[in-house]
């Protein structure tokens, strides 16, 4: 594969890992989450949140790259 995509044909970031300690999880903020069945969702925690075994931040956006992309493709983008 090409170092992004692995053998089972899952995008992995290379920076990125999960965060098994709810402890360091900012509260209501908008993160990854992985679930007890192995599916990583998008969430917020708080102190009741249950099912879960990790979390990880969103990765950044490059809004500058994006503007640039979407004028190349003229159209509209947030």
């Amino acid at each position: 594969m090409n170092g992004i995509v692995g053998r089972h044909g899952v995008a992995r970031a290379v920076a990125s890992v999960w965060c098994y300690d709810f402890d360091l999880c900012p509260r209501g903020a908008k993160v990854l989450l992985l679930t007890e069945g192995g599916i990583a969702i998008l969430g917020h925690v708080n102190a009741d949140t249950r099912g879960f075994i990790a979390w990880a931040p969103l990765p950044d956006r490059n809004r500058e790259k994006e503007a640039e992309i979407a004028r190349s493709k003229g159209v509209a983008f947030l």
